[in-house]
């Protein structure tokens, strides 16, 4: 306040210089005390960021490993940790964005590829199985199924 467009730009310039006015390596520095301090999941510490004036592409390069939002078509599916999920909810809820669905639930490390069409049913026989079961919650997997074989298979 109080200063003029150029005085301002010429400050903002001479700390770049000086390498005093850096977004990459605040970013970078900002990421690694909340890994240390105060960890978050990916998803929030981006958001932070963002509140902070940071570019999009600084906070992509910088919160390594963004595969916690992945836009499905229609909606975006996040995923975070256990621990950040009621935070990473609030957080949305207090920025008005809709959510569709709001669970947790288990996400696979790895999967295990069925290119067998035999092994395929046995496999989705014994999963409705389980899913039709009374004393059954929740049903998860690891397996990874192509298209071609869950179509031929549910013919």
């Amino acid at each position: 306040r109080g200063f003029s467009p150029e005085a301002i730009e010429e400050v903002t310039n001479r700390l770049k210089e000086l390498g005093m006015l850096d977004d990459v390596a605040f970013a970078h520095f900002w990421v690694e005390n909340r890994e240390t301090f105060r960890p978050r999941s990916r998803l929030l510490t981006g958001l932070e960021l963002k509140r902070m004036g940071v570019d999009r592409e600084v906070i992509e390069q910088v919160v390594q490993g963004a595969d916690d939002m992945e836009n499905t078509g229609d909606v975006f599916e996040i995923t975070c940790e256990p621990n950040a999920y009621e935070e990473l909810k609030k957080a949305l809820q207090e920025k008005e964005i809709a959510i569709e669905l709001a669970e947790i639930s288990m996400v696979p490390q790895n999967t295990i590829e069925i290119n067998d069409e035999q092994t395929a049913r046995k496999i989705i026989s014994l999963m409705d199985a389980f899913e039709d079961h009374d004393d059954v919650q929740n049903t998860y997997a690891n397996f990874d199924i192509p298209d071609e074989i869950i179509n031929s298979v549910s013919q």
